[in-house]
C-alpha cells in the first residue's frame, strides 16, 4: 500500500472514474449495518491497482494496492474481476474497516440523525 492517506487514494479514484480511465467493477454498494456507508471497487489500469473506496456525508476513503496479476493486464479485464483481485478488493475492505470504522460510523450516524430532522 502507499504512502497516500485514505483521503487522498479516494480522490485519487474518484478522478480516475469520472474521467473514466478506471474500470468499475462495483460501486453503489451500501453498507449492510449502516447503509449510509456507499461501498465501491475499481480498477486503475494506468498503476495496475485495485482500489476499494467508502463514502458516507461527506467523508470519502480509500485504499489501493497493486494487483498480483500481471497478465492478462489489467486494460483487458474490463469484462469482470478476476478471482485474485476479487481477493484483494475483499482485504482492502476490511483493512480501510478496520483501520476508519470509527470515523465511517461516525458520519454514517451524523447523515441519518440529519435525514431524522
Amino acid at each position: 500500500m502507499s504512502d497516500e492517506s485514505p483521503e487522498q487514494v479516494a480522490a485519487r479514484a474518484a478522478a480516475a472514474l469520472e474521467r473514466q480511465s478506471s474500470i468499475d467493477y462495483g460501486s453503489g454498494f451500501s453498507d449492510k449495518e449502516y447503509p449510509e456507508i456507499v461501498w465501491a471497487m475499481c480498477g486503475l489500469p494506468e498503476s495496475n491497482e485495485i482500489l476499494v473506496m467508502a463514502a458516507v456525508g461527506t467523508l470519502k476513503l480509500g485504499m489501493a494496492h497493486p494487483s498480483s496479476l500481471a497478465w492478462p493486464a489489467m486494460i483487458d479485464r474490463i469484462f469482470g474481476i478476476d478471482v485474485d483481485d476479487q481477493r484483494l478488493a475483499f482485504w482492502l475492505s476490511e483493512q480501510l474497516w478496520n483501520a476508519h470504522s470509527v470515523r465511517l460510523i461516525a458520519e454514517a450516524l451524523r447523515v441519518r440523525q440529519a435525514w431524522r430532522h
